[in-house]
């Protein structure tokens, strides 16, 4: 089992580069882009993409593709904290990004800066050239038992969320109006937030990783559709579960 505390510091200071890394064999297929610690408080996104990459790097299976992984909120997570000025995660309307844009960089706060260098990111990837474009944002809870997917109502992304097998949450997104999972459904990209468990507990990176990383990549490999399994949906979300805790 992962030692959270170890590879979060090696994540932080030993590669301080947003970008954690890109795998493809110059094969046409689909792309997937994974963000972690949007939330500066929940590093086992980027821990478990660190251990993506470097299992990528040392066993290069095959693939039809490309899969991208990046660090979310980089002035957070060195801080070990939810966010500097504001939640990075409602800052992804198309209404947010406009105000951003048309302001000057020297005006931005911190989130608004990791907005637009992230925004830069996925738009320089998501350039045509590979489809679906599938957009995947891993999170963790302050509450223990924190496991589950948060998808818009699209067909294809409940799909995708089924085979993390981890209940699916409908409805959330429509509740919270400027997220990545809103991002996703304005630019027509396929994708779902992931949420893994308890922000320190160890398994939280075990899930990110096998759950829902290499879940994903491995489901990519061939036709590049999403293998069919046994579907579990939540309808609504329960509320007083998670009252008062901080998620998504």
């Amino acid at each position: 089992m992962v030692n959270l505390q170890v590879y979060t510091w090696k994540m932080i200071f030993s590669i301080p580069n947003r970008k954690i890394g890109v795998y493809t064999q110059g094969e046409e297929g689909p792309l997937l882009v994974f963000i972690g610690g949007i939330h500066g408080n929940e590093p086992s996104g980027v821990s478990a993409l660190v251990r993506v990459f470097d299992k990528l790097a040392l066993l290069v299976p095959s693939f039809k593709g490309k899969v991208v992984g990046v660090r979310g909120n980089m002035a957070a997570l060195s801080r070990n904290v939810r966010y500097i000025d504001k939640d990075l995660n409602r800052l992804w309307s198309e209404s947010a990004i406009r105000r951003v844009k048309t302001r000057s960089s020297e005006e931005w706060n911190s989130e608004e800066g990791e907005l637009m260098e992230l925004l830069s990111m996925i738009e320089k990837n998501t350039d045509g050239s590979h489809a679906p474009e599938i957009l995947i944002d891993l999170h963790t809870t302050s509450a223990p038992n924190g496991l589950f997917s948060i998808v818009s109502d699209d067909p294809f992304n409940i799909q995708l969320a089924s085979a993390i097998y981890a209940p699916v949450i409908l409805g959330l997104t429509e509740s919270l109006t400027a997220t990545t999972n809103i991002f996703m459904k304005n630019r027509g990209y396929k994708g779902l937030a992931f949420e893994a468990g308890q922000h320190t507990d160890p398994a939280s990176v075990d899930n990110h990783e096998g759950r829902c990383c290499m879940n994903k990549i491995a489901q990519r490999q061939g036709d590049g559709m999403v293998r069919k399994r046994p579907l579990r949906v939540r309808q609504s979300f329960a509320k007083g579960a998670y009252q008062g805790r901080s998620f998504y």
